[in-house]
């Protein structure tokens, strides 16, 4: 019971920190999202599992080089197609270009 007490008075404590270092990690995951596999995985997963995307919202992707708007290839000013709010229909091909271009529009669908 004491051991209860003391975990729920340093959640209190160190919320703050807490919610910081699990931005600044998911920021930086976000900016390495090609680069590790696993991680990359994980994200999707729970993007598409709780129709999230980013940390904070859409614009967190603003941080990948291959998403940024100041990127020139296919990706730049985008989101990845796992931020998209689409009904999967087994059988059918997958619009992996659904989160194109989504980074310059001001309303977007998964705010």
């Amino acid at each position: 019971f004491i051991t209860e007490l003391l975990l729920i008075f340093i959640e209190i404590l160190f919320e703050n920190q807490m919610k910081d270092l699990m931005h600044t990690n998911l920021q930086e995951g976000i900016k390495h999202y090609y680069d590790d596999l696993d991680f990359k995985n994980i994200l999707d997963f729970v993007q598409k599992k709780f129709y999230c995307c980013g940390g904070d919202d859409y614009t967190d992707w603003e941080v990948n080089l291959y998403h940024a708007c100041n990127g020139t290839g296919p990706l730049a000013c985008g989101v990845p197609y796992t931020c998209c709010k689409v009904k999967e229909v087994p059988g059918e091909v997958r619009n992996t270009l659904c989160g194109y271009k989504a980074l310059s529009k001001q309303v977007w669908w998964n705010k």
